[in-house]
Order: C-alpha cells, then sequence, then structure tokens
C-alpha cells in the first residue's frame, strides 16, 4: 500500500506571522519602531482585518511585538 504525506494546514493568520516574524528577524522592523496599521497590513497581504489582529495577537504571545493603546504595535 502507498505511503501518505501528511497534510499541513495553514490559516491566513499563520502566513502573516511567518511573514512579520522574518521581516522583524531581518531588521525591516527595529526595535521600538512601528508596525504599518492593521488596515495598512491588511492591504499588503490581501486578507482582512481580522486576520490581521489574529496575526498581532499570536506576534505579541511570541514576544516579538508589543501594542499600545494609542501608540500602535
Amino acid at each position: 500500500m502507498a505511503t501518505f504525506r501528511s497534510v499541513s494546514v495553514t490559516r491566513s493568520y499563520e502566513q502573516v506571522v511567518e511573514q512579520l516574524l522574518s521581516r522583524i528577524r531581518a531588521g525591516d522592523f527595529l526595535p521600538g519602531s512601528r508596525l504599518p496599521t492593521e488596515r495598512e497590513l491588511g492591504e499588503l497581504f490581501g486578507v482582512s482585518r481580522g486576520v490581521i489582529r489574529e496575526a498581532i495577537k499570536v506576534l505579541i504571545t511570541l514576544g516579538a511585538v508589543e501594542s499600545r493603546q494609542g501608540s500602535g504595535t
């Protein structure tokens, strides 16, 4: 019988997290600098603001970004 490969399903926000982490690690976003707004990121990635919000939550949990009320991420 043929063997199967495991199936990997990635959600939109996971792809956003991967790309943003990659850019942060590459030094495109320096410590203390701001990420683009949710709206701008949504347009750049071609996803809804809800997807961006979910990605930001993951990045906060990972300690990669901080969110400051009124100041952005």
